[in-house]
């Protein structure tokens, strides 16, 4: 268990190829599953681009990417069963969702 949650500790603290990840999204959305003229394409790419961006994403993907990484340390200190630690980072994302 305890090696299980420190690779994937060590996975979200490790570089990121999320950008990599919403590329292919985009390409499979875009031109797999949605047949558009390729001006809409384009543009819809351009929107996405825009957006992802914005700083405010940068700072959700970054205080999402800390929090968790301290939960799994924490749970790892603990000696959390999976289901414990599964539980206990439920419960403080479901607190920070709420207003």
């Amino acid at each position: 268990m305890t090696l299980g949650a420190e690779n994937e500790l060590e996975a979200i603290e490790g570089p990121q190829d999320a950008l990599k990840e919403v590329e292919d999204f985009q390409v499979l959305l875009a031109e797999e599953l949605v047949q558009l003229p390729e001006a809409v394409r384009q543009r819809i790419r351009l929107a996405l681009s825009e957006l992802e961006e914005q700083p405010y994403w940068r700072a959700i993907q970054e205080t999402t990417q800390t929090n968790l990484a301290g939960i799994i340390r924490q749970s790892i200190e603990a000696g959390d069963s999976p289901h414990a630690m599964s539980v206990r980072i439920r419960a403080v994302f479901l607190l920070a969702s709420m207003p």
